[in-house]
């Protein structure tokens, strides 16, 4: 490998999309071939529970890929880690699409889960190495709005191509995204953790760096903020589709529209906390945010406990949920990547890996009780919203001096 690209004084636009690029790829990944979950049963002679174990193992793998690839990317830098792990995903994406086992499917998501788990914390770490302040929180954002936009495309794009050519060409478009984000990142993306400031290996160094983080309240509360309230939006994706069709009688297509609206609505929102960072503390948007989901949730309660599952309150309460969500998610990751500070890829790593291990946890509890009742969904939703607002009161009363202020 040749020597990487100097270090550059800050983020470029075709540098933050290309990382933008990195953090929409597991929204694809994920929802792209769901809507081939009944063909891959068929072709591959598998039961429907063997079929959502490929996504299981992928949210997983994801997951547990962050915190390895992370601390790695502290100890050898952020270009191998990150090469390293697209090669990963377009392996992974090839096998995945040429398979003809259900449990090699099931090995090769997997696979696929490690790969993605790296450009994912590794886009976080750059940014935080080549931005501070409001203008990380600006970054931040827009990572954010590339990966609400990407849930609302990935179901389409794979509808529109598994309905004529099958479930392997989800896979297709997969690896063919792979490969040329592999030569993007090859072409674009610099190494930006000085040799001199990379830490030593070992799971003694990880341990360590992991304990002086989690010892720092607005770390922590940064990462219990981004996990909880990712919770609740997951609860909302994971649940939404038997909630409004299952049980509210609607029908696909008005599914997709109250989806599409909700996902909008965050989108919209993104495109405003990018502004108000400008002027208002990142960790007071977070209160605001926190607040707006509360009360989102709290309409949700109303509905399906006290009410007989108005559309309107419904509707109501799913877009505060998300809506609320885009002046979370990029504002945690500023504060607890400049707090993490220089431990950066380590800081990116646990807050990774607790927001996909959330999603993994999240999805299984949304349905146990059946597709034909509401209340594990917002139960689900109201814990997350009470663990969210235990992180941003840790947030809000961290001592340390390391706070964002806008620029």
């Amino acid at each position: 490998m040749p020597a990487p690209p100097r270090t550059p004084v800050g983020l470029s636009v075709p540098l933050l999309l290309i990382l933008a690029a990195c953090s929409g790829f597991p929204p694809f990944a994920i929802d792209t071939y769901l809507p081939g979950f009944p063909q891959i049963a068929d072709d591959l002679d598998a039961t429907a529970a063997q079929v959502q174990l490929t996504l299981t193992a992928f949210m997983l793998a994801t997951a547990v890929g962050q915190v390895v690839w992370g601390t790695l990317s502290d100890q050898i830098g952020r270009r191998p880690v990150l090469l390293g792990g697209i090669a990963v995903g377009v392996a992974a994406s090839l096998t995945c699409a040429l398979t003809e086992s259900v449990w090699l499917l099931v090995v090769a998501r997997a696979l696929q889960g490690l790969g993605t788990g790296a450009v994912m914390v590794v886009a976080r770490a750059v940014v935080a190495d080549l931005s501070t302040g409001a203008d990380a929180a600006r970054a931040f954002s827009t990572l954010s709005a590339v990966q609400s936009v990407a849930p609302i495309a990935a179901p389409v794009m794979g509808g529109l191509l598994i309905g004529p050519l099958g479930w392997r060409a989800a896979f297709w478009l997969l690896f063919a995204m792979t490969v040329c984000m592999s030569a993007a990142i090859w072409r674009l993306v610099p190494e930006t953790m000085p040799p001199e400031n990379r830490r030593a290996s070992g799971l003694g160094r990880l341990l360590g760096d992991g304990r002086l983080l989690l010892a720092d309240r607005g770390y922590l509360g940064a990462v219990i903020t981004v996990a909880a309230s990712f919770g609740t939006m997951f609860a909302y994706i994971s649940g939404s589709p038997f909630v409004i069709q299952s049980i509210m009688g609607l029908s696909e297509y008005a599914y997709s529209g109250i989806f599409a609206g909700t996902a909008a609505a965050m989108v919209a929102m993104i495109m405003v906390n990018r502004r108000l960072v400008r002027s208002v503390p990142p960790r007071r948007m977070v209160v605001f945010g926190v607040l707006g989901q509360g009360a989102g949730v709290a309409v949700l309660l109303v509905c399906v406990l006290a009410l007989d599952l108005p559309l309107p309150g419904m509707v109501v309460g799913f877009l505060l949920v998300q809506a609320s969500q885009a002046m979370l998610t990029g504002n945690c990751n500023a504060i607890g990547l400049m707090r993490a500070k220089p431990r950066t890829g380590t800081g990116a790593a646990l807050m990774g890996g607790a927001q996909f291990g959330t999603a993994a946890l999240v999805a299984p509890l949304v349905g146990i009780a059946g597709e034909h009742t509401a209340v594990p969904m917002v139960s689900v939703m109201a814990v997350a919203v009470l663990l969210t607002v235990v992180g941003v009161t840790l947030i809000r009363s961290a001592t340390r001096d390391r706070e964002l202020e806008p620029a």
